[in-house]
């Protein structure tokens, strides 16, 4: 059985000196509260951006895809910030 996952539009704001993640903004079609929770509970313990795509993994895994929007969001962070293309989506 096929389930088409809905599209997620995420914007994350994070602090430019110590990146540590101040917002977040989620746009989608279906309920979202678990990631608006997680991203109070981030916000809360001064998580940083390059410590999002860890901790997302085992907080909130979506075992039909290997990375959750949230956890490709982090990764792209990662490898814009090492000069590497964007993951396929």
């Amino acid at each position: 059985m096929e389930v088409e996952n809905s599209k997620v539009k995420l914007r994350i704001v994070y602090k430019k000196e110590d990146k540590k993640i101040v917002g977040c903004q989620l746009g989608s079609s279906y309920d979202a509260t678990a990631i608006i929770h997680f991203f109070s509970l981030a916000i809360q313990k001064g998580l940083t951006m390059a410590e999002l795509p860890l901790v997302d993994l085992f907080f909130m895994p979506h075992f039909n895809q290997p990375y959750n929007y949230v956890t490709r969001a982090g990764l792209n962070w990662l490898k814009q910030r090492a000069g590497i293309k964007r993951l396929k989506e």
